[in-house]
């Protein structure tokens, strides 16, 4: 039975390995929105779902039951060799009906659709390993708890492997096409042995008794207390599922958005569901109080979520205290911290809710079904649970009652499960009394222990900040903090890119590309609002008739008026807002651009690597007019130099004409300017651009304040980049690499925030990494000379002698007092 065993567990790696992938290949087709995000993840739930459903109806009937596994392994390992042919149909589906300017319902139906169609047919053959397993087991051993909680042990520890071994290993090394070989190898694998087993016993099953039958000394359960359990194993999945949601998005301010910070919050939380299914073979009253003992369960999820909430305030300081260190000195280190975070708020209510199914599948089977049916109706009505409390939780419950509120519904619904299952299990009266008596205390006694405002006060990063705005909504929490008369956005990870200070990097951004162009741009595409400092640089020009501005949060757009800086752009006729992920808009529009900007978050942040790739640089160049100009920000000094050089790759091997620009200051970070020719400045025009009164002032706010700073900021030709990136390899969609290593270095605070305090190796941190990165950079400049047209009477070499001894200040020397006219535009700032 042991080999039995193994199967599952390698199968259940495999399938989380294949979520990992496939999430990551349908992401850059249909998009990274929270819709879509979600539309994918509930296919491949559904899928399950409906695979358990059909399997298990048919499990008890095969006669030899590991062939069926077999097949249904085989299959798994068939498809995802073929997938990847078609990603790129789908793909092709996709820009062809994106083309058709479908309305949002209409596209949201097209994106489920599409993933539905490349997903539900592998997710339908791994449903059904489960059932068909858990038969042929069931029939041999004749004990239908044990057996399938033995069978989700494994099959769950199995998939936090699979999820662990993706997250931190294969797709860094392999890719995502090499990671997809290895699991259907696996596959392969298991179904070879399934075959050899089968073969050894060499002897068929004849169809399964109801196994209830197996079971002659146990009480048999009554039709309405099955019924009931069966209802309450589908609430209880819809509750786990709406848990994970709430907690994961509480848990980045706590952990940071990198790709190692979901894959240790999934592998927590599925370890303990593992752990649950274990000790649900040993739990007493198992055998004897089936229902009881669920009642006893859904107790304690609800109970250990509400300790969870009374954690979490404190739960930076409680995981420095158990570690004993306050400053993260290396990877080791943060790993440490994202694993015990996690841990202290998700591992213990998770090891409840995993010994609900199996006990769940016991009671049932005692009454309705085969063991095959019994373990495909249990495990697919959980899963359908689960795939509407996910979607409930984030569009439904958070936006609509707030992640307070949220949690006091899903911890009430626990307890009122408990109490329903009570009910059916006690007869006294006085007892079921006890029994809801006691729940209420618990309940009303957390609700007054727990702050009301406990997901509010913990998204402020510093005691003396002043939270002028907070919104938890469907996509994403987003809040305005006041701190020494500035303000910032902040994020569901409390990161903050951008603020009223941040506009001299910005203003010089949304100029810059206008700047560069040869004539007079009339449109522009700009990703990434921000705060829309840049966008409203952009929109400054006369010339620009029409600007896409795409944002993924349409929660961002609602704090944009607390902005003086943006001069109010939002409200600009002139720019027609999107909200949608920038590289599916990039990908499916068939409108070209004179100007392309992006300004996204630090590249470590999980997801924004695939806006650095060497596919989406393809798919900005034919969104770019022949003489259009693209300008792309670049956060330095979050990976190692040569890591770093595979950033400035993809781009060089899309845009061989592209140059090189610095932001501002010595060390500010890097602008990359892509052309689809030679990059050639107009002198003449270039001055007379920067004449024209708004742009004049913006630039003089910036500190810019001649032609000769503008261009003093200008570091490599395509010539120089080319030797710069000499012999690096890009990153590309399939191994982006660099979202892995990133997170490792110190630059990115560990992967915990470049602006953290709580990051150090030796005599470095984050920022200080960063500004030696940028003075790396300034140190390597070239000259802009050969680059100038249109000169008339400057003497070339006069010129390019006062450019490039053209100081540009530090960021510590810049002077800081608000200049005077932008505290006249701060007078337009509304506060509502």
């Amino acid at each position: 039975m042991i080999v039995l065993f193994l199967l599952f567990f390698l199968s259940g790696a495999a399938s989380l390995i294949y979520e990992v992938v496939w999430m990551r290949d349908l992401t850059l087709i249909i998009g990274a929105t929270t819709y879509a995000v979600a539309t994918i993840l509930s296919t491949f739930m559904g899928g399950l779902a409906l695979g358990a459903l059909l399997f298990g109806r048919w499990a008890d009937r095969f006669s030899r039951p590991l062939l069926i596994y077999a097949l249904l392994e085989v299959g798994i390992g068939l498809y995802a060799l073929v997938i990847p042919s078609l990603f790129g149909a789908a793909r092709t589906l996709y820009v062809l009906l994106y083309g058709l300017d479908l309305s949002h319902p209409s596209l949201s139906f097209t994106r489920a659709l599409l993933a539905g169609l490349v997903l539900l047919p592998p997710t339908v053959l791994m449903g059904g390993t489960l059932p068909v397993l858990a038969s042929f087991l069931i029939r041999r051993r004749g004990e239908i708890g044990r057996s399938v909680g033995l069978l989700y042990f494994v099959n769950t520890a199995g998939a936090v492997v699979g999820c662990t071994l993706a997250g931190f290993l294969l797709i860094e090394h392999l890719g995502l096409l090499g990671t997809t070989r290895i699991a259907a190898a696996t596959n392969f694998t298991l179904a070879v042995i399934a075959v050899a087993v089968d073969r050894i016993l060499r002897q068929p099953m004849g169809a399964a008794q109801r196994t209830s039958l197996g079971h002659p000394t146990f009480p048999v359960v009554s039709q309405s207390a099955a019924r009931l359990s069966l209802y309450c194993i589908g609430i209880s999945g819809f509750v786990s599922l709406a848990y994970e949601v709430l907690w994961t998005r509480a848990l980045l301010r706590y952990l940071y958005n990198s790709t190692y910070a979901f894959t240790t919050m999934l592998a927590v939380f599925l370890a303990g569901l593992a752990l649950g299914s274990w000790v649900s073979v040993v739990l007493p009253y198992r055998k004897t109080r089936p229902i009881r003992l669920f009642a006893a369960l859904e107790v304690g999820a609800g109970a250990g979520f509400l300790l969870s909430a009374l954690l979490f305030a404190d739960l930076r300081d409680a995981s420095s205290f158990i570690l004993n260190e306050s400053v993260l000195g290396s990877f080791r280190d943060s790993l440490e911290a994202l694993v015990l975070r996690s841990a202290l708020i998700l591992f213990l209510p998770a090891v409840f809710l995993g010994a609900t199914v199996p006990i769940a599948t016991e009671i049932c089977a005692r009454r309705f079904a085969t063991a095959g049916r019994a373990v495909g109706n249990v495990y697919a009505i959980n899963t359908v649970g689960a795939i509407l409390g996910s979607l409930a939780a984030a569009f439904l419950m958070i936006p609509a009652i707030g992640m307070q509120g949220t949690l006091t519904l899903l911890v009430s619904t626990n307890f009122a499960l408990a109490l329903a299952l009570a009910v059916v299990e006690l007869e006294s009266r006085t007892r079921r009394l006890a029994v809801a008596s006691t729940l209420a205390v618990m309940f009303f006694t957390a609700v007054l222990v727990i702050p009301p405002d406990l997901f509010r006060r913990t998204f402020v990063p510093a005691p003396d900040d002043r939270l002028i705005f907070y919104k938890e909504g469907a996509t994403d929490t987003v809040g305005v903090i006041e701190r020494d008369g500035q303000r910032f956005i902040v994020y569901g990870d409390l990161r903050g890119t951008a603020a009223t200070f941040t506009y001299p990097w910005n203003y010089v951004f949304g100029h810059l590309p206008v700047l560069l162009h040869p004539g007079e741009p009339e449109n522009a595409l700009h990703i990434c609002f921000g705060v829309g400092n840049s966008l409203s640089a952009l929109a400054a020009h006369a010339s620009i008739r029409e600007i896409d501005s795409v944002e993924l949060s349409p929660h961002v757009l609602d704090v944009a008026r607390y902005f003086w800086s943006n001069n109010g752009v939002i409200e600009n006729p002139k720019v027609h807002t999107i909200i949608d992920d920038g590289r599916n808009f990039v990908m499916a529009t068939r409108k070209t651009y004179d100007i392309i900007e992006l300004e996204p978050p630090e590249t470590f942040t999980a997801g924004v690597v695939y806006l650095y790739t060497r596919e989406f640089y393809e798919d900005i160049a034919a969104r770019l007019a022949d003489d259009g100009v693209f300008v792309q920000w670049v956060p330095v000094g979050e990976a190692p130099i040569e890591q770093e050089k595979m950033l400035f790759r993809a781009f060089y091997e899309v845009f061989p004409h592209g140059t090189v620009w610095q932001e501002l200051f010595r060390d500010g970070p890097i602008l990359l300017v892509g052309t689809k020719g030679p990059l050639r400045i107009d002198y003449q025009l270039l001055r007379e651009k920067m004449q024209r009164p708004r742009v004049r002032e913006d630039l003089e706010m910036s500190g810019i304040k001649s032609v000769e700073g503008f261009l003093s900021m200008f570091i490599f030709s395509s010539l120089a980049l080319g030797e710069f990136v000499d012999g690096v390899e890009p990153v590309v969609d399939d191994r982006t690499v660099v979202d892995f290593t990133m997170p490792r270095y110190i630059g990115s605070g560990f992967g915990m925030g470049t602006f953290t305090l709580d990051a150090r190796e030796d005599d470095l941190f984050p920022f200080g990494v960063a500004l030696q990165r940028g003075l790396f950079y300034y140190d390597r400049r070239g000259s802009v000379a050969p680059l100038l047209t249109n000169l008339e009477d400057e003497d070339l070499q006069q010129l390019e002698a006062r450019i490039f001894e053209h100081e540009r200040p530090t960021t510590e020397e810049r002077a800081k007092p608000i200049p005077e006219v932008a505290w006249r535009r701060w007078e337009g700032v509304r506060e509502d």
